[in-house]
């Protein structure tokens, strides 16, 4: 699934908030500015992955607050930048996670 819209959002999030576990995975751009910016986000549970294009979609309010919800333990892969990116957009430590990172 790729998610381009804001229309589409809401339609990931329903497929989403039901797994209690999620994969995600941030790519950032990091040209002519101090701080990176969020270039795609990757998500995956259960049978649903998407990829959700942050400059395209306007409000990822939705999908930020899917990612806050500690209910859900949120996988990454040397999460360090992921979760510096997340909290620089949520305000908040994304919680619980699990790093597959040895």
């Amino acid at each position: 699934m790729y998610v381009t819209t804001d229309r589409d959002l809401p339609d990931l999030i329903r497929k989403l908030e039901n797994c209690d576990i999620l994969a995600v995975d941030t790519e950032f751009v990091r040209e002519k500015t101090y701080f990176h910016r969020l270039g795609l986000i990757q998500i995956a549970g259960g049978e649903v992955c998407a990829a959700v294009d942050p400059i395209s979609v306007k409000n990822l309010g939705p999908l930020l607050d899917l990612l806050k919800r500690r209910d859900k333990v949120k996988v990454f892969h040397a999460g360090k930048q992921d979760l510096e990116i997340l909290f620089r957009l949520t305000g908040e430590v994304v919680q619980p996670i699990f790093d597959t990172q040895v």
